[in-house]
Parts: C-alpha cells; sequence; structure tokens
C-alpha cells in the first residue's frame, strides 16, 4: 500500500555479471510486491513480483521480455 522513498541503489555499478546474492531488509508483511532493476550498459530492466508470506517463504520474480536475467528467486526469511 506504500512505496519506499529509498532510492538507493544496492550496487554503484553495472549490476553483477555472475550469480549474486542481494541481502536487504524490509519491514513489510503480509502481501507486498518487490521489484528489481537490472542494468547492463544502457539497457536497464524491471524483473517484478508479489510476496505473500502466507503462502511461503520462496517467490519468482519475472520481466516482460526477461533479456537479462535467466531467473530470479526471492526467499524471505
Amino acid at each position: 500500500q506504500s512505496k519506499t522513498k529509498d532510492t538507493a541503489t544496492n550496487y554503484a555499478n553495472a549490476t553483477p555479471t555472475d550469480n549474486f546474492f542481494l541481502t536487504t531488509k524490509t519491514k513489510a508483511a503480509g502481501k507486498f510486491q518487490i521489484v528489481l532493476e537490472v542494468k547492463e550498459g544502457t539497457v536497464n530492466e524491471l524483473y517484478k513480483g508479489t510476496v505473500d508470506i502466507s503462502k511461503g517463504d520462496a517467490f519468482s520474480l519475472k520481466s516482460v521480455t526477461s533479456k537479462l536475467l535467466v531467473r530470479t528467486l526471492v526467499e524471505v526469511k
């Protein structure tokens, strides 16, 4: 129901070119959306997914084109 005002990047440069883990924190609970922006050169792509804590702890993020990442997985601890 709200969107964070924090727009700071987790990586200062382009997204890592190999498998990577991004550890972050949230106060969100219940059902919420995660948005991951991936950058390679001049191409930016958004990956989105809905997290519903009542349905488990692993969720996938999807993009309309999925050009930059083969798959994304979010684990909520």
